[in-house]
């Protein structure tokens, strides 16, 4: 792929992301309730619409020969944002947020990248096609449901924790700071990263070795910067000050830390710390 197509897919993860982001931190726009009976509805445009991300993408890497590194963080965002996005554009009358429900149908949706269904349905191999990094072979699919797991578990963790503690408003920032520094990390790393350091593996046995870079970590920590920026709302003026420290350098550490694929449950976890240090400390 020429450094043309590199620029247009960085510019479109970037794009997309801040559209999506402005779209959950600015809830009501464009705000129409919908009614119980629609939730049926609303759950299967919002499977339907993550699964045109994850073909559309799949179609890139087959047609257009785009890196997956970059594919994966559109559907990456897709999963995290499509739910938050839809939840504050289309709530459910007389509910709080119901985005929880939307992830749980998207996840029963994923039954398609199951061996027995993805080998014999070809619109599931196409979708599989966005998040198959070569040097992830044979090891994708387990390491796609490990972190799937682990992610359910590190968030429903925080989310214990945050309200506990009596900060339950804040567990939406927690997908969103994750979202952003795990999805501009990436693809900012493999196009732009100079500089190489080495991480480890887990559930697997394989002489592959795998690399982050200084220049996706520092995104990490930008990207997670901006959020805390515009997320002034949950904080007081000291407890903002601090939470611009500390979460993004907790984050920023969080990620370099974590086991290749495992970025997602980490900064989950370490990000409801964060907050949580953040409130509670000040």
């Amino acid at each position: 792929m020429s450094n043309v197509y590199k620029k247009i897919g960085v510019l479109i993860v970037v794009l997309a992301t801040i559209a999506l982001v402005v779209g959950v931190i600015v809830p009501g726009l464009l705000q129409t309730n919908v009614t119980v009976a629609s939730i049926p509805l609303r759950e299967l445009v919002t499977v339907l619409l993550l699964w045109g991300a994850f073909y559309a993408s799949g179609s890139l890497v087959l047609y257009r020969n785009v890196k997956v590194n970059y594919t994966r963080k559109i559907v990456h965002f897709s999963f995290f944002f499509l739910p938050l996005f839809l939840d504050a554009v289309f709530p459910i009358d007389g509910a709080g947020s119901s985005a929880s429900l939307s992830y749980i149908f998207i996840l029963i949706s994923f039954v398609v990248f199951i061996e027995p269904i993805l080998s014999r349905a070809p619109f599931a191999q196409r979708m599989f096609l966005a998040i198959d990094r070569p040097e992830d072979r044979p090891y994708t699919l387990r390491w796609w449901w490990i972190q799937i797991f682990t992610a359910i578990v590190a968030l429903s963790i925080g989310a214990v924790i945050l309200n506990v503690l009596g900060y339950g408003e804040m567990l939406v920032l927690v997908p969103v700071l994750a979202a952003m520094g795990d999805g501009l990390a990436e693809p900012i790393g493999v196009r732009f990263g100079k500089h190489k350091y080495r991480i480890y593996t887990l559930f697997a046995k394989t002489d592959q070795k795998y690399y982050r870079t200084i220049e996706g970590s520092a995104t990490v920590f930008v990207a997670t910067f901006v959020v805390v920026l515009f997320s002034g709302a949950f904080f007081t003026t000291p407890e903002f000050i601090l939470a611009l420290i500390l979460v993004p350098t907790i984050i920023t550490v969080a990620e370099a830390i974590a086991p290749h694929t495992m970025d997602t449950p980490f900064l989950q976890f370490f990000g409801c710390i964060a907050l949580v240090l953040a409130k509670h400390f000040v």
